[in-house]
């Protein structure tokens, strides 16, 4: 299914980015602003706060008003940007108050990646293909912590949060420039027994 591969190679490129920025951004925390493991703990906690709120609150007003695509589109570039926001980071403060904007482009982004993976094959296959794009999920999310240590230690504890944003600008970009809705899948024909 051709259609799919936009969706798969922007899949790979968001995952890996955020697999970048969830491997080091402990690192870069210490190195940038020296937080302890407690203030680490506490703006992962955050992160986590936000996220529920996204996805309790604003997925379903956002997947009310608009299509996937259009989410996506908004998204996979808004979380890029806002990558770049925790890089400039003058102070805590300020990384803080960029956590909201953050779990919002994440979640919203996750949540209608994976709804548009299922609306764009028909429901025989939808477990199949939803496999598939959980293993290249997987596949992404190995690979950051094994080439983020490397850039670290021989470019900047900040790399990684910089091949963050990059990795999922280029995501933003593939999804941009390569996906077209394919037509609507219709589900398939159910033979009721007449009586």
């Amino acid at each position: 299914m051709p259609q799919l591969r936009p969706i798969f190679l922007t899949s790979f490129f968001f995952n890996a980015g955020f697999g970048f920025f969830i491997s080091f951004f402990g690192v870069f925390l210490i190195h940038r602003f020296g937080f302890n493991e407690a203030r680490i703990g506490n703006f992962f906690a955050w992160v986590g706060l936000c996220a529920i709120f996204t996805q309790l609150v604003t997925t379903r007003r956002v997947a009310a008003r608009f299509s996937e695509p259009q989410v996506l589109k908004v998204t996979l570039l808004g979380v890029s940007v806002v990558m770049l926001a925790y890089l400039l980071s003058p102070s805590p403060l300020w990384l803080m108050a960029v956590v909201p904007l953050s779990s919002t482009f994440n979640g919203l982004s996750l949540a209608n990646m994976g709804g548009l993976l299922s609306r764009s094959v028909p429901p025989q296959v939808q477990g199949e293909i939803l496999g598939i794009g959980s293993s290249i999920q997987a596949l992404a999310n190995a690979l950051p912590p094994l080439l983020g240590g490397f850039v670290a230690a021989s470019v900047a504890p900040e790399a990684p949060v910089l091949a963050a944003a990059l990795t999922m600008f280029v995501a933003w970009v593939i999804f941009v420039s390569t996906f077209r809705p394919a037509p609507v899948v219709a589900a398939a024909a159910v033979n009721v027994p007449q009586h």
